[in-house]
């Protein structure tokens, strides 16, 4: 089995009408993409999304430089306690996205985040 690969897959219809893939993990760590969001100098966007579209994480940031750390990676546990409420402890890991226009997992990502349904006024998303 290929890493990210799972060997049964469901899909469920939304309240919208989409579908949303989600997968029986089988000890397979999941994906989080990390990356730059945009904004300017002092209010920087940080965010993390899965590889099934929800996102998990942001973090205003003052640089590009602070967002590894303040997203949960090299060596920090910042947000960590968002991927293991998801995805459960030890079963995710985190990938730093420079350009995600050109990166395919997180383009997928994007595609399933847009079949979510939104949340209702008032609701935390």
């Amino acid at each position: 089995m290929q890493p990210n690969q799972t060997d049964t897959e469901t899909v469920q219809q939304t309240e919208g009408g989409g579908t949303v893939a989600s997968s029986v993990l089988l000890g397979i760590r999941r994906k989080i993409y990390c990356f730059n969001n945009g904004g300017s100098y002092g209010w920087m966007s940080a965010v993390a999304i899965a590889e099934d579209g929800h996102c998990l994480a942001g973090h205003t940031c003052t640089s590009e430089g602070y967002m590894r750390h303040d997203l949960g990676m090299d060596g920090s546990t910042w947000k960590h306690e968002n991927y293991d409420k998801h995805y459960g402890a030890g079963n995710w890991e985190l990938e730093w996205v420079k350009n995600p226009k050109n990166h395919e997992g997180i383009q997928k990502a994007f595609a399933l985040n847009a079949l979510l349904p939104k949340p209702k006024e008032g609701e935390d998303a």
